[in-house]
């Protein structure tokens, strides 16, 4: 596995629009495409309501793909280890349980000490800051199903060189 990129989503739906309001951030949605040799074409690992899929990267049907960032080498390694969570299911009562967090935060001024959050299920930052987690600690340290696009965006930004080829790979 080669040529890994974190791939951000601006998306336009009135439950994307929410997400982005919520968390103060342009991107709803992030997911990871890689090159895999086994395949012969890019691949990506999507969080969907149908919950962590690998498909082909063209396949991948989301609008507003708005910006990429190459990963350091060592996200290969970290997908692999744990390609267990694929197949796991949606964490819907984590998203609401994140999202009813950061409205307490952003609207009254204080936060719950302990969201919902159903282990062994995810959304999209969770998988991708469970994998940033295992090939980077040291630089991103925050809790997995506490972590928003926002959070995986900003190590981006600040960790990870902009791939500026915005094409879908075929």
């Amino acid at each position: 596995m080669k040529d890994v990129t974190l791939c951000f989503v601006s998306g336009r739906g009135l439950k994307d629009r929410f997400i982005q309001w919520v968390t103060g951030c342009v991107f709803n949605h992030v997911y990871i495409e890689f090159w895999s040799d086994e395949w012969g074409c890019w691949q990506a690992i999507d969080i969907t309501e149908r919950g962590v899929i690998q498909l082909p990267a063209n396949k991948v049907g989301h609008r507003g793909l708005t910006s990429r960032y190459r990963a350091h080498d060592g996200m290969g390694r970290a997908i692999m280890e744990r390609c267990d969570l694929i197949g796991n299911r949606y964490d819907w009562k984590g998203l609401i349980g994140g999202l009813f967090k950061m409205i307490m935060l952003k609207v009254f001024g204080f936060t719950t000490s302990r969201p919902w959050h159903s282990k062994g299920r995810l959304f999209c930052s969770e998988y991708v800051a469970t994998i940033l987690r295992l090939c980077d600690e040291h630089r991103f340290s925050r809790v997995p199903w506490m972590t928003s696009p926002r959070d995986i965006w900003v190590y981006a930004l600040c960790n990870l060189d902009r791939d500026t080829d915005l094409r879908r790979r075929k």
